[in-house]
């Protein structure tokens, strides 16, 4: 890994195989066999980190460490499984990646992939930095001695979850989260978009939809950007999420009062009965009869579009969307078709649940003709939370869509400890 040199990225560094006499021929499969043979070579990360977080593990790559063959053959059999990953849709992988607007985005999309094809032992993410590390160890101290979260509302989060003090842009906020939440939405937010030239992110005024709220944290972040001129529509509608969605919205009133909950799962269109499995973040949801017995279990819920909330809330615009919605992007991206095409908002789409969404979605976006210029980030050192950030080329000011680069102030928030920051 070598140090970045985007100002705006202060916590990622970029793979040891990024040179700047060596970046992108333009040829993304050149350029992909290039990577993953590096990778296969050179790459030794000696932490599988999602592990180590407790969670699942991932069915991305191809373990030959049991493996009896020679460190040649390894090589050569992991940049085989690499290609064959990506040949089916080569021709979708090089629309995107002559469609991103960036270096930065491009060795990003390659990085991803590498991941992806070969595993977390052979590809160390950017954001695995010694400073992201050493934030994580001062928001992992602060967790420990905070307030927990009540036992009732505890029984419904996957994790542990304490109360954190933040310094915001507009005042105070506080949050029941952990401290990885607290890096992702505040400190370093992954729907913030950082190039070289500026950031961004809601701005004063907006109104934002916030696509899979979940436990409230990132529409709060939104909240706190858009000030009190701006709203934030916030659609969560699993049960157990909302319980502690409303307890973040009641101990910040100011920030919630720029709140408005959808308990409704974003659609292509509105009215379509939809279940439930799973529960916490990666809760799966599928079309449904909507028979009685999930409707009185509390597992079947009514979708709505994003056409359809933007005409029954009468919301004057839409600045900017935010979706993690479990793979059902596209279809919730079809229902905001209208509002896309009048309004021109920031987009910022996960992609990472479904390997054709990486250029499928795009690919939607760019079929309306409105001019969007596509970026790529990544905002954890294992293979979740790829988003990808449609911005407009035309139409609304760069002044509107973009903080500049000088004092990077959207990510100065502060932790608060006993009366006194301590970060």
């Amino acid at each position: 890994m070598i140090k970045s040199n985007n100002p705006h990225r202060s916590y990622e560094d970029m793979p040891a195989y990024w040179r700047e006499d060596a970046l992108s021929t333009g040829d993304f499969e050149q350029d992909f066999r290039r990577c993953v043979n590096w990778c296969a070579k050179h790459g030794k990360v000696p932490t599988y980190h999602r592990q180590a977080f407790g969670m699942s593990v991932e069915p991305y790559g191809l373990d030959l460490s049991s493996s009896e063959l020679d460190a040649e053959a390894i090589e050569q059999a992991l940049i085989q499984h690499a290609m064959a990953l990506v040949s089916p849709a080569i021709r979708h992988w090089q629309w995107l990646y002559s469609k991103l607007k960036d270096e930065d985005s491009r060795t990003l999309l390659l990085t991803v992939l590498a991941y992806r094809a070969l595993g977390w032992r052979y590809v160390q993410m950017p954001l695995d930095s010694d400073a992201f590390w050493q934030c994580m160890s001062k928001l992992s101290d602060s967790e420990k001695s905070n307030t927990p979260l009540a036992k009732d509302l505890q029984e419904c989060a996957p994790y542990p979850m304490s109360l954190f003090d933040l310094e915001g842009t507009s005042g105070k906020v506080q949050l029941y989260s952990n401290a990885f939440g607290i890096f992702n939405e505040f400190i370093y937010s992954q729907y913030t978009l950082r190039s070289r030239s500026g950031v961004v992110r809601p701005n004063p005024g907006d109104v934002v939809l916030d696509c899979g709220a979940c436990y409230g944290g990132t529409s709060l972040q939104f909240a706190d950007a858009v000030g009190p001129r701006g709203t934030v529509v916030a659609y969560e509608f699993l049960p157990e999420n909302i319980k502690i969605f409303d307890e973040n919205i009641r101990i910040n009133p100011d920030l919630g009062a720029r709140v408005k909950l959808m308990k409704r799962p974003v659609w292509t269109d509105s009215g379509v009965h939809m279940s439930i499995e799973g529960s916490g973040p990666a809760t799966q949801v599928h079309i449904a009869k909507g028979d009685s017995v999930s409707r009185e279990a509390g597992r079947s819920f009514e979708s709505i579009s994003i056409d359809d909330t933007v005409r029954e809330l009468g919301l004057p615009r839409v600045d900017f969307i935010k979706m993690d919605i479990e793979g059902a992007e596209m279809m919730a991206l079809r229902g905001a078709k209208r509002s896309i095409v009048k309004y021109r908002p920031n987009l910022a789409i996960c992609v990472y649940h479904k390997l054709i969404d990486f250029y499928e979605i795009p690919q939607f976006i760019d079929s309306l003709g409105l001019g969007y210029e596509f970026s790529l980030q990544h905002s954890t050192v294992h293979g979740d939370e790829t988003v990808i950030f449609a911005t407009p080329k035309e139409g609304r000011s760069p002044e509107a869509n973009m903080w500049p680069r000088p004092g990077l102030r959207w990510i100065r928030y502060k932790l608060k400890k006993r009366g006194k920051a301590s970060w």
